[in-house]
């Protein structure tokens, strides 16, 4: 069976009061051929905002200073803020996927259904209650002590707060001049993404995989 394969782009940026994240591209092969659209977020999040030289060595930190930095940097908020922001963008995504044009009311409640189901997913595998803990280690593992006390110090005063409060917007502008610039590559990314398609087409046909005993 011909291999398809699909460039899925998506640059948009929410807006957290708890700290900035992003959205970087990802590429998307779709294997099946099928009508829907079938695509990955891939999700970068900015924690720790402006980030200390990692591997430090000095003492590894405490966890209760770790509890202390995300409750100052309100961490929580920022992790159960993406759930929110992801539902809207993988309803974005669908639209993309089919040509930009609107999607007629038997498809929007079948996206909006489809988008239900994986925000749930989400919100399961995604809570605070599950990602904490990961996030700890993480702290653990980068920043010694003496960085997570100067972090502590410096997000305590109003220009920390503000840094915490100003960031998500800085990085929305951020974002959409990134957009602006993938805006204008998308003709050379198609080219690209298609020329690499129908090379692999090419490849599977002259090179068949023997079929299953």
């Amino acid at each position: 069976m011909p291999h398809h394969y699909r460039v899925t782009h998506t640059t948009d940026l929410g807006h957290h009061t708890g700290g900035p994240f992003s959205l970087i591209i990802s590429l998307v092969f779709d294997t099946n051929g099928g009508t829907f659209v079938k695509s990955r977020l891939s999700i970068l999040l900015l924690l720790g905002f402006l980030i200390s030289p990692a591997w430090g060595a000095d003492a590894p930190p405490s966890e209760a200073s770790i509890h202390e930095l995300m409750d100052v940097t309100h961490a929580q908020k920022l992790v159960d803020g993406i759930i929110d922001q992801t539902n809207g963008l993988m309803l974005k995504s669908v639209q993309q996927a089919n040509g930009g044009a609107p999607l007629d009311p038997q498809e929007k409640k079948i996206a909006a259904r489809a988008v239900g189901k994986l925000t749930d997913v989400m919100r399961q595998q995604m809570s605070w209650e599950k990602m904490q803990p990961m996030m700890i280690d993480l702290y653990k593992k980068t920043f010694s002590q003496n960085e997570i006390n100067d972090m502590l110090a410096f997000y305590r005063t109003p220009s920390g707060q503000a840094v915490i409060q100003k960031m998500p917007a800085l990085m929305n502008q951020t974002m959409a001049i990134s957009q602006a610039k993938i805006q204008a590559m998308l003709p050379q990314i198609r080219d690209i993404s298609a020329e690499m398609g129908q090379e692999l087409q090419a490849y599977h046909q002259a090179h068949p995989k023997p079929a299953s005993p």
